[in-house]
């Protein structure tokens, strides 16, 4: 899923950091595997309490991947934007991808 580019640079496609991105909130949040726990989750907790627990996780990941103070000082913004599209992974892997080395490519680059 991860590959290394001719270049040496690694990138994973937008695709599949939305989809592991999903799942691993869902399993954070829940311990399910779905988007379907996510809402359940907002359902049982409210918007504000998934809102806080996805920032935390999201940032967390991204700090351990080494993502930029630019993307780490946005990630507000985009967990809000995540929220109403109930498809955070996707939102965010597109938000990453139009701030990495080589933008709006399909892939985030690291």
């Amino acid at each position: 899923v991860m590959y290394k580019d001719p270049n040496g640079h690694y990138r994973i496609s937008v695709k599949w950091f939305a989809a592991g991105l999903n799942a691993g909130l869902s399993m954070v949040l829940t311990g399910g595997l779905t988007l379907g726990a996510l809402i359940a989750y907002i359902k049982k907790k409210g918007t504000q309490a998934a809102k806080r627990i996805f920032y935390r996780t999201l940032r967390d990941k991204l700090i351990v991947i080494g993502a930029s103070a630019g993307i780490l000082k946005s990630l507000e913004w985009v967990v809000n934007t995540a929220f109403n599209y109930l498809d955070p992974g996707t939102v965010v892997a597109n938000w990453i991808d139009s701030r990495d080395k080589k933008p709006q490519n399909g892939y985030i680059d690291f």
